[in-house]
């Protein structure tokens, strides 16, 4: 009889140590699929920023060209070429 109590002692041990790690792999899951919950909303806001960087990168080109364009009325108007 006390090697059968030995042996359930042994296996609720065993039991507990199985909850407690199936416990700890749940949690992982979690902060894994958190994780790429982030890494989505950054890839989605580095897509934004991308757009943004690109559409100033073409105001500012434009703007230099009319600022160019101005100087050379500038230029022409003071005879100057």
């Amino acid at each position: 009889m006390q090697k059968v109590n030995d042996a359930l002692a042994r296996l609720t041990g065993a039991l507990d140590k199985l909850n407690a790690q199936q416990g700890g792999v749940a949690q992982v899951e979690k902060a894994h699929a958190d994780l790429e919950i982030e890494a989505a909303h950054l890839r989605t806001d580095v897509s934004q920023l991308k757009k943004q960087k690109l559409d100033l990168e073409s105001r500012q080109k434009k703007a230099a060209q009319e600022v160019d364009k101005a100087l050379d009325e500038i230029n022409a108007a003071l005879g100057e070429n």
